[in-house]
């Protein structure tokens, strides 16, 4: 059984770990960002649980853009590039 405790005086730098940069990229609850930054700096949250909040909040998103890659065909593909005037 492991204990999960506080790493007194071990300091996590959250401006160098990728997965608290992608949180402040993706999150969109502002105080639910600052929590994590505070509670993570301090050593009371483990990389796991912040790597969790990580994938629940891209997973919704990546799924989305599956889907909408998943409707994409040749014909929209030529639409899209085809040469046509722009409208300023």
């Amino acid at each position: 059984m492991y204990v999960i405790r506080p790493l007194p005086g071990y300091l996590l730098y959250v401006q160098v770990d990728v997965a608290y940069q992608w949180l402040r990229f993706f999150l969109e609850d502002d105080d639910e960002l600052e929590r994590i930054r505070v509670e993570y700096s301090a050593g009371r949250m483990m990389s796991s649980e912040v790597k969790k909040i990580l994938y629940d909040t891209i997973a919704p998103i990546v799924a989305a853009h599956q889907v909408a890659k998943a409707q994409v065909d040749d014909a929209a593909v030529q639409r899209f590039m085809a040469v046509r005037p722009l409208e300023f």
